[in-house]
């Protein structure tokens, strides 16, 4: 996935939803704490992804070889990655075991963000966000129908095409054969 459509997914997103300003409070990190120079962690990812390719913010080496799955992999902000999840709708037991896992183990970052990512990983995300792009999803700021919602039709002009020969009704079967747990965020997302 590209960094564009990560952006463009991402723009469409709820910016503070419930259990991720319930994370941060819990682990004390994020919007309010410390030294966060962002008002929510859809501005976090925005201007980490737009700065990127520069040292930015964090004082970052700059590679603009990385993928999105690379980038989300190397996150410690244990609220940034778990708002990423939220925001796009990732199943409601998901979301609850990542919020269990994240304030159950030591106060570390890295432990708490991995934590995290064993719940909600890299797939769960790349499959909500193509769900939305074409049509799928369930829900985007506050739309219902997002087939005519102005995030689906955003999102469709830079989301890379649906593999070809996938009628939607093989695309479903396709995802509920890769982990129930994936199958389930279509109807099982609400916080």
């Amino acid at each position: 996935m590209k960094r564009d459509t990560l952006l463009a997914a991402i723009e469409t997103l709820n910016e503070t939803p419930p259990m991720t300003t319930k994370l941060e409070h819990a682990l004390g990190i994020g919007v309010g704490f410390g030294t966060a120079w962002y008002s929510s962690q859809k501005e976090h990812w925005m201007r980490w992804l737009k700065e990127y390719d520069t040292p930015g913010v964090y004082g970052r080496r700059p590679n603009s070889g990385h993928s999105c799955q690379f980038i989300y992999n190397q996150l410690q902000c244990p609220p940034m990655v778990f708002w990423l999840g939220e925001a796009l709708g990732a199943p409601k037991l998901a979301l609850r075991q990542a919020y269990a896992a994240a304030t159950g183990v030591l106060p570390h970052h890295a432990r708490q963000t991995a934590a995290i990512r064993r719940e909600i990983p890299w797939r769960t995300i790349e499959i909500r966000i193509r769900q939305l792009s074409e049509g799928g999803a369930t829900r985007c700021n506050g739309h219902t129908d997002l087939t005519a919602s102005p995030c689906a039709k955003k999102l469709q002009r830079v989301a890379t095409p649906p593999h070809s020969g996938c009628s939607p009704t093989n695309k479903k079967l396709q995802l509920a054969a890769i982990s129930p747990r994936i199958s389930s965020a279509t109807n099982d997302h609400e916080v």
